[in-house]
């Protein structure tokens, strides 16, 4: 668990400095496959960006992405 939450804190520094870097900087392509099949890419704007890969797991955990809720976030 620990390397896990390492790893979302580090993608979340690395989205805040530039969330248009490739998503290849952050997960392997193993990994960007197995996100692709349980949360496919609401769209192909941001596809294949670390704002993208950071906010599709959000969708595992119940975020809806609805207007009122406010964007995910790391406490």
């Amino acid at each position: 668990m620990c390397i896990v939450a390492w790893r979302v804190l580090w993608l979340t520094m690395v989205n805040r400095t530039d969330p248009e870097l490739p998503a290849t900087l952050v997960l392997t392509e193993v990994e960007i496959l197995l996100l692709d099949r349980l949360v496919p890419p609401a769209d192909d704007s941001h596809r294949g960006t670390v704002g993208d890969v950071l906010n599709r797991p959000n969708w595992l955990g119940g975020h809806l992405n609805r207007r009122h809720n406010g964007p995910p976030a790391t406490l």
